[in-house]
């Protein structure tokens, strides 16, 4: 008879009587002491209520003043579900403005939740109050109106002389290092070989069809290269003292018969294609006096 009267009870009993949601609470908070006036201190609390129940949101408090020492200074929240529920993250930031001559306890209030159950009615749990201590930005020994305020901390300027020394020593040691690296492997402007330096100089003289002005440049690197002023006479000898050269022969004598025949006969028998033959003999040369500079290296 009692197990029967039991399940009546239970039948005819209010839904919420055996529906409660079980509402779950998380808090993380700081240490709490070491605070001063001014001092911002930041909570996070997870909520967790089953579906369909719901946290309000739109009553949750607002950012402001709660006494005449504590404000609520930013509250931000996040949602997800989880687990056929919904997990709220509350972040609440307070500031705290505690007139007090010493050290002492306070205590944050409880933050109250506002919650929507199924049928649509309004519940509310709570975070729980929570305590700190705070100390007094003036020592209590010392009078508040003896108290020197100290003016803003001022970075101290950094003598920077001693850096760009080094800075120059270095860029210096660099410099020298290159000149005796560009030194060594013969890559400074005036340790360049002849044809190598005439080239970019023919190069021009071809595009502008200066023939006489080619010409000339040619002569001069064939000279600084045989060390005299060198005439067709003297080829034989030159390329028997530059063995690199000879593979040139031929070209080198066509040379020599065209400067002949611009400077010394007619110009209008002159086919204006040696140009480019000379550029490319030019560059020969180059290569040769290329290959000589290696061999003597070796």
């Amino acid at each position: 008879m009692r197990l029967i009267l039991l399940f009546c009870i239970a039948l005819f009993a209010p839904t919420r009587l055996w529906a409660a949601p079980p509402i779950a609470v998380e808090m993380k908070t700081p240490p709490p002491f070491g605070y001063r006036v001014g001092s911002i201190i930041t909570h996070q609390a997870d909520l967790f209520v089953p579906a369909p129940w719901q946290l309000d949101i739109a009553q949750l408090p607002a950012s402001g003043p709660i006494d005449d020492w504590l404000e609520i200074r930013a509250l931000s929240h996040e949602k997800h579900s989880q687990n056929a529920g919904i997990r709220y993250r509350l972040q609440i930031e307070y500031q705290i403005f505690p007139s007090i001559k010493k050290t002492a306890s306070l205590a944050i209030p409880s933050f109250p939740l506002p919650l929507i159950t199924p049928e649509g009615e309004r519940e509310t749990t709570a975070l729980p109050a929570w305590k700190f201590t705070v100390n007094p930005l003036i020592p209590p020994t010392r009078i508040d109106s003896r108290a020197e305020i100290r003016p803003l901390w001022q970075p101290q300027p950094v003598d920077l002389v001693p850096y760009w020394r080094r800075l120059a020593f270095i860029a210096a040691g660099l410099l020298l290092a290159g000149l005796a690296w560009a030194w060594y492997h013969r890559r400074l402007p005036w340790q360049r070989p002849p044809f190598t330096r005439a080239l970019p100089q023919i190069r021009r003289a071809v595009r502008r069809q200066q023939m006489e002005t080619a010409l000339q440049i040619f002569h001069q690197a064939l000279n600084a290269t045989a060390q005299r002023a060198l005439f067709p006479a003297q080829l034989a000898d030159f390329l028997r003292r530059r063995p690199a050269f000879a593979p040139l022969k031929d070209d080198l004598e066509r040379f020599f018969d065209t400067s002949q025949h611009v400077f010394f006969g007619h110009h209008s028998n002159f086919n204006p294609a040696r140009l480019t033959e000379l550029e490319r003999l030019c560059r020969n040369c180059a290569k040769a006096e290329t290959r000589r500079t290696e061999q003597e290296k070796r």
